[in-house]
């Protein structure tokens, strides 16, 4: 039976990724000198999409929301009745404390899930409009219209927000503040908000923050800074409410989902997603992210402004990749900083890329928990003699979209990779 679910969002993904295309094909030098003039366009072309995928989802076709969001309104629901995120199993902690009493006072005006995919959408419209901001500093006008245009129509936003409502919307949201008042030479700020991220969203804006505390020019302010709301905010959940403020952390150590390296690996036979191996996975990722982030380090000495972007989306790629649990929604943090990178690339090739890092992203997932249930690496393996054009059709779609990341993560550090390779050189003469 055909599965309405994937054939609509593969069928959207297309589309979307059309339109992307197309309008990523826009932008020349001449039309860049009135991309100035152009900001209320793309925001308004922006937030206009989303709106009208959200009414056509859920007024005119009368779905109910799916995904995550669920969880998010009764977890929310119970905050706003006075439960303690982290209290119980009915109110977990897996993501920051402050969660879920940021995102009840959206249910305080409308007490309907679909309040929150609104939520998901003004985060996003936020962070849209930082970047815009922000753009012009660290790349050309024709850059910074073309990343625009891409990541206006890129399925992997317009789902994951105006249709599933994640919360790594308002992830981006801190993440585009925090680079931005870094950027504009506000260290202290933007390692405030840097800290609350952690503790009003999810843990993964650590790992975006890492290259813009690098690139600060007063790095123990934007430290400090960043450090005291989360263990002020942690301090009173572990001392004063007696919450187990760990309980998140083990949540994501021992769950997984497709689409990185650690599940791949499994399909074909050592199942690296439980204990003791998931442990040595848990632990190479961290290195591995520290390795990319201190590349402009090893290539130049230094560590700019003119690098949060790259490695910001390097990181951010590098992440899916060793991450056993890695999403493809969790790019949001620092989407636009990935599309300013394809968009970079020359004009065909970026286009390419585009294309396959928009469909595979926007898909992966729905086809992992559709087709295969969402079973781990082994039970995939042992199902494939008797669902076997299930099990090669979803191979293909996670080898192909690893191949992609690898691409995009290659196009992010290329620069230092061959800074690294001709400063190798220099010290050992030609050969």
């Amino acid at each position: 039976m055909i599965d309405k679910v994937i054939i609509g969002k593969i069928a959207l993904s297309l589309g979307l990724t059309a339109a992307g295309s197309a309008a990523g094909l826009l932008p020349t030098r001449k039309q860049a000198a009135h991309f100035k003039s152009s900001g209320v366009t793309l925001c308004a072309l922006l937030l206009g999409i989303r709106l009208a995928i959200f009414l056509s989802v859920f007024v005119v076709l009368h779905f109910d929301p799916q995904s995550d969001v669920t969880d998010y309104y009764s977890w929310a629901s119970l905050v706003n009745q006075g439960h303690v995120p982290g209290e119980s199993e009915e109110v977990p902690l897996h993501y920051g404390p402050l969660f879920l009493p940021l995102i009840g006072l959206f249910l305080k005006i409308w007490n309907d899930p679909r309040s929150l995919v609104l939520c998901a959408i003004f985060a996003e419209f936020v962070l849209f409009v930082i970047w815009l901001f922000i753009g012009r500093m660290i790349a050309n006008d024709q850059v910074v219209a073309r990343a625009a245009l891409l990541y206006i129509f890129c399925p992997l936003s317009v789902i994951s927000t105006a249709i599933d409502g994640n919360n790594d919307a308002l992830a981006g949201m801190f993440a585009s503040l925090f680079v931005a008042l870094t950027l504009w030479h506000r260290p202290g700020l933007g390692g405030f908000v840097a800290g609350l991220s952690v503790v009003a969203s999810k843990a993964i804006t650590a790992v975006v923050g890492l290259p813009v505390l690098l690139a600060s020019e007063h790095k123990p302010r934007w430290l400090i800074a960043a450090v005291a709301p989360v263990v002020f905010v942690y301090g009173v959940w572990a001392l004063l409410l007696s919450i187990d403020v760990v309980s998140g952390l083990r949540f994501h150590a021992i769950h997984y989902s497709s689409g990185n390296l650690p599940f791949w690996v499994g399909l074909f036979g050592p199942d690296l997603l439980v204990a003791p191996r998931r442990w040595f996975v848990n632990g190479l990722g961290p290195l591995f992210i520290l390795m990319i982030a201190s590349l402009p380090l090893w290539a130049y000495r230094s560590f700019g402004h003119r690098d949060v972007v790259p490695i910001m989306a390097a990181l951010t790629v590098a992440l899916m990749i060793v991450s056993a649990k890695s999403f493809p929604h969790y790019m949001l943090c620092a989407l636009f900083p990935i599309l300013l990178i394809i968009a970079e690339t020359t004009l065909r090739s970026g286009i390419v890329l585009y294309c396959l890092f928009s469909v595979l992203t926007s898909v992966e997932s729905t086809l992992w928990f559709r087709l295969l249930n969402g079973h781990s690496p082994a039970m995939i393996r042992e199902s494939a003699p008797s669902n076997l054009s299930s099990v090669l059709f979803f191979g293909a779609i996670e080898t192909l979209l690893l191949v992609t990341y690898g691409v995009v993560l290659w196009r992010c550090t290329e620069t230092y990779w061959k800074a690294i390779w001709t400063r190798a050189r220099g010290r050992t003469g030609p050969v």
